[in-house]
């Protein structure tokens, strides 16, 4: 067995848990599972930030005159926007889905590989 086929199953959920969902895949070599991932993940993550945005904008004129109560206000609306809490839901379960993902086709290629050399 050739050292550059082992893949890490640690290391293939560790880079999902911290580069995002589908670096795991990346490194197994799955790249369009991958690329497909990234865009399932990031695509929530930056319509979550944009409506996040939204609505800090529409504080931010009292926040710079002063005005602290607008801190607990744009926490409320950010707590019970139900687009924002559908969207972290769904981008936090693909995150999980890919770090699971990664560390068990690592072991899968792992095993694949070990039959290809017997």
């Amino acid at each position: 067995m050739s050292e550059n086929t082992v893949k890490s199953p640690a290391r293939a959920a560790f880079y999902s848990l911290i580069f995002g969902a589908g670096a795991g895949q990346i490194y197994n070599g799955q790249t369009k599972k991958g690329v497909f991932m990234i865009v399932l993940f990031f695509g929530p993550v930056c319509y979550l930030t944009y409506l996040i945005l939204t609505i800090y904008f529409k504080y931010l004129q009292r926040a710079m005159a002063g005005d602290l109560s607008v801190m607990a206000e744009f926490i409320r609306d950010v707590r019970s926007n139900e687009v924002i809490a559908a969207n972290s839901s769904f981008a936090g379960i693909l995150w999980i889905i890919s770090m699971i993902d990664g560390y068990v086709s690592a072991n899968m290629i792992n095993k694949k590989t070990e039959s290809e050399a017997r």
